[in-house]
């Protein structure tokens, strides 16, 4: 169980950081384009 567990662990890391790091780029390009509408 201790091995499944620490897989388990794994992936779970991994999809978390995959979706921090998407949901930032996201926020940043989203950003980029209110700032750009709200200067014009």
């Amino acid at each position: 169980m201790a091995e499944f567990d620490f897989a388990a662990f794994g992936v779970w890391s991994a999809i978390t950081a995959v979706v921090i790091v998407i949901t930032g780029i996201v926020y940043r390009s989203y950003r980029r384009k209110q700032n750009e509408a709200s200067s014009s």
